[in-house]
């Protein structure tokens, strides 16, 4: 069989939706030899992996959410002609109409749009394109449980043909906790609905009512389209030991992870929440919001807080903070539930349903 990957956004450029596409190519890689795969990169995001003979890759200068995205992009996609191309989001091609299946990692657009996707033209062109994918695409995988009950309940019509494929930890586990230090850690973008603001304010109150006497470090970029966090901070009489990094490498991300005394991850929705699984596996404490497919994945390895709620979310970081052996055996249950998540079990069932997607289209199947 010969099996197209829409690859444009793998890497850590585009954070979960990268990552997800780049182990996903790396597990086929090491489990199937029998099968032709295409990978599609964009020109200015090229893959750089070692891929076995049965792999190609096809260059394309059709960047995401583009207008060549959707006339440009199908002509390299039916030049090819694969058995199955998988796209990895909702931004397929709409006159793509060959056998193909979708990934959906959230709904975030529909419930937090931000002020670019509140537009009428660009709200319009996203569910456009969004239906319509969903619709002509042969199945659906949702990364978690919360993702398919978004999916389903608002489009009832896509349950037949949408199934829960879990993801798995971007980093391997360590073996014993680095040395901590005096720090909590955010890592993400700056977008609405990470919520960072309510994290400054909690912040505020646990170094004010909880004499915390530490750090709070921000990776990513500010957002001028979401000014909150940075009017906040501002405000913040503590904001001395606000620290806003930027961009950092994968290494040095990982080095702020385990070094870390928490990570905080406010959110007031998230399609998977992959940085608790890779915060637990570098044995460092999470605190999470009470919402989406936060509890899903931590489960009683983390505690939560209502995002609305700073002085709540201040609460559940200080009993973090204070008692080491609570922390201690909330990491530890993190093996109770670790092989959950796996990329390569993840890829497994991908490359299942790649092969019954296929035979069910031929009418080789029942």
């Amino acid at each position: 069989m010969k099996i197209g990957i829409d690859c444009r956004m793998l890497g850590d450029k585009f954070t979960g939706i990268g990552v997800y596409l780049e182990n996903l190519v790396k597990k086929l890689n090491e489990i199937d030899s029998k099968n032709q795969y295409v990978l599609f990169e964009n020109n200015q995001n090229p893959i750089k992996l070692e891929l076995k003979k049965n792999f190609k890759i096809k260059t394309v200068n059709c960047p995401i959410y583009s207008l060549k995205e959707q006339f440009l992009f199908p002509f390299y996609l039916y030049k090819e002609n694969c058995n199955l191309v998988h796209f990895p989001h909702f931004n397929a091609p709409l006159l793509y109409l060959k056998k193909n299946i979708l990934t959906i990692h959230d709904l975030t657009l529909h419930m937090f749009p931000g002020k670019k996707y509140s537009k009428l033209y660009h709200k319009a062109a996203y569910l456009i394109s969004f239906i319509g994918n969903c619709m002509k695409a042969k199945k659906i995988i949702c990364v978690s449980q919360n993702t398919l009950q978004d999916l389903t309940s608002k489009y009832s019509f896509l349950k037949k043909k949408s199934e829960k494929i879990l993801l798995g930890s971007n980093f391997p586990e360590i073996q014993e906790s680095k040395q901590k230090k005096n720090y909590i850690l955010y890592y993400g973008n700056w977008k609405s609905h990470k919520n960072i603001e309510t994290l400054v304010k909690g912040f505020d109150i646990l170094k004010e009512d909880y004499n915390f006497s530490g750090k709070l470090l921000l990776t990513g970029k500010p957002s001028r389209e979401y000014t909150a966090p940075l009017n906040q901070i501002r405000k913040s009489k503590f904001k001395k030991d606000i620290i806003k990094l930027g961009h950092v490498s994968k290494m040095d991300l990982v080095k702020y992870i385990q070094e870390a005394k928490l990570v905080v991850i406010p959110s007031y929705y998230e399609g998977f929440g992959l940085q608790i699984l890779e915060s637990l596996a570098n044995k460092t404490n999470v605190i999470a919001s009470n919402t989406s497919s936060l509890p899903e994945v931590g489960k009683d390895a983390c505690l939560y807080f209502d995002p609305n709620d700073p002085q709540e979310l201040s609460l559940r970081a200080n009993q973090i903070l204070t008692d080491p052996k609570k922390a201690d055996k909330l990491v530890k249950k993190y093996h109770k539930f670790k092989l959950d998540f796996s990329y390569l079990k993840m890829t497994k069932k991908t490359l299942e349903i790649y092969l019954s997607t296929i035979k069910q289209s031929n009418g080789l199947s029942k």
